[in-house]
């Protein structure tokens, strides 16, 4: 699966071609709804090519109990990536 930033377009037109930092504030943003869309959109988020934003993306989802969704994830895109990802969630919980 390739990593794009086009998750953002749910989110709304505005949103499109947001920086890294942005789309981070994106998922913390969309993270405090707590709705399924919004969970959807997290899971979008996951594919993001900055590792911060994926990184985001997946904390907020363990965040809510979607842990097992995210280590699915994790385990379906094995790789350096996934394993940093992994053991950030890790110092984090």
């Amino acid at each position: 699966m390739q990593a794009t930033t086009t998750w953002t377009n749910e989110a709304g037109e505005e949103f499109a071609g947001l920086s890294e930092a942005a789309r981070c504030d994106l998922v913390f943003a969309v993270a405090a709804l707590d709705d399924e869309r919004s969970k959807h959109l997290l899971e979008h988020a996951l594919n993001d090519p900055a590792e911060a934003v994926s990184l985001a993306a997946a904390h907020a989802l363990a965040g809510h109990g979607r842990r097992g969704f995210v280590d699915a994830y994790l385990a379906s895109h094995p790789g350096a990536r996934a394993d940093r990802i992994a053991q950030a969630l890790a110092l984090l919980d």
